[in-house]
């Protein structure tokens, strides 16, 4: 049996338990802040060349990517792809139904430089 100094074992333990939490979060790679939306109705929406789809929602933006910057919160996507005419399908429905929608982006302006990507749109439950 070894004897030592009441307490030193859970002090080294809890130094080391610290220490490695405090090199998981250094280490974790930076991630870009994905923005979102309270639920609100569809307004402005447009269609661009290239099959580039932008629309606003008349809600509160929540944390826009930094580099989401259009004066009016505006989101866009690609609807050339089968997954973005999903996606505009139902957003216009959403738009002409008079539903309302959140919107969560990808943390990214892919589409156009000034508006977040659209990572899902989820329709208000009522």
């Amino acid at each position: 049996m070894q004897f030592t100094k009441k307490g030193t074992g859970a002090m080294k333990f809890n130094k080391i338990f610290l220490m490695g939490i405090a090199l998981e979060i250094l280490a974790a790679p930076a991630t870009a802040t994905a923005g979102g939306s309270d639920y609100g109705y569809v307004k402005n929406v447009s269609m661009g060349n290239g099959g580039y789809f932008y629309f606003t929602v008349d809600s509160n933006r929540i944390l826009p990517a930094p580099c989401a910057t259009s004066y009016n919160g505006r989101w866009a996507f690609n609807a050339s792809t089968p997954a973005g005419q999903v996606l505009m399908a139902s957003i216009l429905t959403a738009y002409s139904s008079h539903i309302k929608i959140a919107v969560t982006g990808g943390g990214y302006c892919n589409t156009w430089p000034d508006s977040e990507d659209v990572a899902f749109i989820q329709y208000e439950n009522n």
